[in-house]
């Protein structure tokens, strides 16, 4: 964010818990990796063992792969949520800050924390359908994934190219943290749709493989 609204953004965040902001950028940081650890094997360790012709004799590969992929995300939204609860109790407990805060705040930014995995997991889904090793799916995912983080960081430098980073979720943060309502959904709508392109191109490309 740039000019005003990255002012509006620092006197919006002056009001939450700096413990709560370490805990939500910390959590962004690590996501992606985590949820590639939590999926990678989910579609290509069925590809690789052939049991997915068994899976879907009666079931289209679309669904299957959605299947996935909504399961991806729950087990780490459960654990989001596991994590972020823990420091909202100890944060309480020890008068850190007050209850009211705490929670306002904390369900806030562990919602994004779990929209922001959909979009990965939408990726880690498309990783595991290419492939039809996972430990290939899990290595050459987590080079994709550096090379993402890179190459926001390399198009960010230069004016000319920052409106290319809008292709990479860490972008939508400063919409999710946006004192503007309309912008914090639209942040979450741009995650929303990330991951569905994703989670539908690794549907394609188990139909056509299969």
């Amino acid at each position: 964010a740039t000019g005003d609204h990255a002012e509006a953004i620092a006197n919006y965040l002056a009001d939450c818990p700096f413990v709560l902001w370490i805990l939500f950028k910390g959590t962004l940081m690590f996501l992606p990796l985590l949820v590639l650890l939590v999926g990678y094997d989910q579609i290509a360790g069925e590809v690789q063992h052939r049991t997915i012709r068994y899976l879907t004799g009666r079931a289209h590969r679309g669904s299957l792969v959605f299947g996935k992929a909504i399961g991806i995300w729950i087990v780490v939204s459960i654990m989001i949520l596991v994590l972020h609860a823990t420091v909202w109790a100890l944060m309480v407990a020890k008068s850190d800050a007050g209850i009211g805060p705490t929670l306002s705040w904390g369900v806030r930014l562990a919602a994004f924390s779990m929209f922001y995995a959909w979009a990965y997991a939408g990726i880690t889904a498309f990783f595991s359908s290419i492939f039809r090793t996972p430990v290939v799916s899990l290595f050459v995912g987590a080079g994709i994934l550096f090379a993402m983080f890179l190459g926001r960081v390399v198009l960010s430098i230069f004016e000319s190219t920052q409106r290319a980073t809008w292709l990479f979720p860490p972008t939508y943060e400063d919409l999710l943290v946006s004192p503007d309502p309309m912008r914090a959904f639209g942040g979450v709508g741009l995650l929303v749709v990330w991951g569905l392109i994703c989670t539908l191109g690794a549907s394609e490309i188990l139909r056509r493989r299969d």
